[in-house]
C-alpha cells in the first residue's frame, strides 16, 4: 500500500493573489450542492433556482409524484415478504397524500437526490416497508423522564413507529403538536393509517434531516441515529449507504462522496487528539474541532475522488493532504505528517527534507482544525485537514 502526503505552504509573497484564489474555489461545489450565478455553493432555491450554473439545478420544478413513481415504490416494497404487515399497510398513494397535502414546502422543492436519501432511510428502518412497528420495540425504554414539557403517559410506549421509526416521548409530543394529534397520549395513532405514518416521518424529516442535507448523506444518518453513525452499528451505516447509492442510480443523480462508517472515517476526536499530542510535545496549546473547516474540507476533498490526485484547494486555510492506495485512518494520516519532525531543525528554522506537514500540525497560531476523508473511485483514500489561522509563513517559527 502506497502512502503520499502533501502540505500547503502559505508564502507571504503570494498574498497578492489571495482574492483571485478565494473566488476561484467557489465554482468547484460538491456534487450535492449548486453553484449560483455569483459563484457560491448551496442547496436552496437561491443557489439551485434561477441562475444556477452547475450541480442539481432546479430549472423547472419536478412534482414529487413524477419522482416517486409506482415503479420506484413497488421496486422497494416488492422485496418484503408477503407475511409482512407493512406490505398491506404502506402505499405510494399514502406517501403522496401526506407529502402533497400536508407539506407544501417539501412538495414544492423536493429533488431526486432528496427522495433517494429519504427512501434509503425508509427502506432500512422498515426493511423494504415490511415493519410498521419497531421489532421488539416494547422491550426498550424510550421515555425521557427529564423532559417535563412532554411527559410520558402512563402505560404508553414510545418505540419506533412508521417509515422512519419515530421514537422518544419528546418527538411524539412535538410531532403531535405540529400535526394536531394526541400522539403523546396515544402513540399508537402514528400507525393508525398509512397517511398519518408518512406524515409523522415527513415531520421528522423536515425538522431534523432536511436541514443537514447539504452536508452529505452521512449527516442525514447522524441526524436520524447518531449512535449508529458514531460507531454503534457500522453494518447499519453500510446498509443505508448501499440503499442510497442504489436509489441515486435509479433516479439518475450523483450520490456525491462515498460514505464510510465513523470508525473508518475517523471521528473529530481522533483527528484532534493526534494533532494535540504532537503539539503538547513541543509546548504548544491544543487545537479545537471546527465544523465549518470540516465542511470546507469535505466539499473540496470530494472533488479529488475521481483520480485520487493530491492537489491543494488554494483556499484561505492551512492544508495537509495524505493519500493511500488502500484505506487510511485519521491517526495514521496525522502520524505521517508528524513523522516529518525528524526533518525539522528548530535552531535554524529549516528542513533538511520535507517537513511542512509537521510544522503546520504544530503551528502555534493555528488553533482550529477540520478534516475529511474520501474513498476514491480507484479504491484509494485521501484525508485532508484544514487549519485556521493558516501556518507555514516564511521566516516565522512554528512555535
Amino acid at each position: 500500500m502506497v502512502l503520499k502526503i502533501i502540505s500547503s505552504v502559505f508564502l507571504l509573497f503570494i498574498f497578492g493573489f489571495y482574492s483571485k484564489i478565494v473566488k476561484s474555489q467557489y465554482c468547484g461545489c460538491s456534487p450535492i450542492l449548486c453553484c449560483n450565478k455569483r459563484g457560491y455553493c448551496g442547496s436552496t432555491d437561491d443557489y439551485c433556482g434561477s441562475g444556477c450554473k452547475s450541480g442539481p439545478c432546479r430549472k423547472t420544478r419536478e412534482p414529487v409524484d413524477r419522482i416517486v413513481t409506482q415503479k420506484f415504490f413497488d421496486g422497494i416494497i416488492s422485496q418484503a415478504s408477503n407475511s409482512c404487515d407493512g406490505k398491506r399497510f404502506y402505499t405510494r398513494d399514502s406517501f403522496l397524500e401526506a407529502a402533497i397535502t400536508n407539506y407544501l414546502d417539501f412538495n414544492m422543492s423536493v429533488t431526486r437526490l432528496e427522495i433517494a436519501t429519504m427512501f434509503a432511510h425508509f427502506t432500512y428502518a422498515t426493511q423494504h416497508f415490511c415493519y410498521i412497528d419497531e421489532v421488539n420495540g416494547s422491550s426498550h425504554d424510550y421515555c425521557n423522564e427529564t423532559n417535563r414539557q412532554y411527559p410520558c403517559a402512563p402505560g404508553k410506549n414510545y418505540y419506533g413507529r412508521g417509515p422512519i421509526q419515530l421514537s422518544w416521548n419528546y418527538n411524539y409530543g412535538l410531532c403531535g403538536q405540529s400535526l394536531r394529534l394526541d400522539l403523546l397520549g396515544h402513540p399508537e395513532l402514528v400507525v393508525s393509517n398509512p397517511t398519518v405514518a408518512f406524515r409523522t416521518s415527513l415531520w421528522f424529516w423536515m425538522k431534523s434531516v432536511r436541514p443537514v442535507m447539504n452536508q452529505g448523506f452521512g449527516a442525514t444518518i447522524k441526524a436520524i441515529n447518531s449512535l449508529e453513525w458514531n460507531g454503534g452499528n457500522a453494518s447499519a451505516v453500510t446498509s443505508r449507504v448501499e440503499y442510497y447509492t442504489n436509489y441515486c442510480k435509479q433516479l439518475g443523480v450523483d450520490p456525491g462522496s462515498p460514505v464510510v462508517p465513523s470508525k473508518a472515517q475517523g471521528s473529530p476526536k481522533d483527528y484532534v487528539n493526534a494533532h494535540n499530542q504532537a503539539r503538547s510535545e513541543v509546548g504548544v496549546g491544543p487545537m479545537q474541532w471546527d465544523e465549518g473547516l470540516a465542511a470546507y474540507a469535505g466539499n473540496y476533498v470530494d472533488q479529488l475522488k475521481s483520480d485520487c490526485r493530491l492537489v491543494h484547494s488554494g483556499g484561505p486555510y492551512g492544508e495537509n493532504l495524505a493519500m493511500s492506495t488502500g484505506d487510511l485512518s485519521a491517526v495514521t494520516a496525522v502520524k505521517l505528517w508528524v513523522n516529518e519532525k525528524a526533518n525539522y531543525n528548530y535552531a535554524t528554522n529549516s528542513c533538511n527534507e520535507v517537513c511542512g506537514h509537521y510544522t503546520q500540525v504544530v503551528w502555534r497560531k493555528s488553533v482550529r482544525l477540520g478534516c475529511a476523508k474520501v474513498r476514491c473511485n480507484n479504491g484509494g483514500t485521501i484525508i485532508l485537514c484544514n487549519y485556521d489561522p493558516p501556518g507555514n509563513y516564511v521566516k516565522e517559527r512554528p512555535y
